[in-house]
């Protein structure tokens, strides 16, 4: 385990971030997303740096919360220059009725979504 470990980091950091100088980073370091809930995976970075590294409590969370808080600030970005935009939003309780189905070896990008849930707002922000 210790051993796929330190290649995930590895592959990260040669193929993906393509740090030369780890210094360059600074000295705290502060990471996010679900495979860093991996105590394995976060002390192999830490051994690959040599130093410590913070994880937040929802690292697994914090792109979704970045994308909520952008979400906002763009929403009362287009309210102060007086857009009224209609929402799309089809409602929390839509969930309970919420389904997919992806083709079977499509990519990800290009999955096939077909849902039992309405996704044609009416003009009064319900679903029907």
């Amino acid at each position: 385990m210790a051993g796929l470990c330190r290649s995930i980091i590895e592959n990260v950091f040669t193929k993906v971030i393509r740090v030369s100088n780890l210094d360059s980073l600074g000295d705290k370091i502060v990471v996010q997303g679900g495979t860093f809930r991996n105590d394995a995976v976060l002390r192999a970075l830490e051994q690959y740096l040599g130093r410590e590294v913070v994880r937040p409590p929802y690292a697994g969370m914090m792109g979704a919360i970045g994308a909520a808080i952008l979400t906002k600030e763009n929403r009362q970005e287009q309210l102060a220059l007086g857009r009224q935009e209609q929402r799309t939003f089809i409602g929390l309780d839509a969930m309970e009725t919420f389904s997919y189905t992806q083709k079977e070896d499509s990519p990800v990008h290009s999955a096939s979504i077909t849902a039992s849930a309405p996704f044609s707002p009416s003009p009064t922000g319900k679903t029907g």
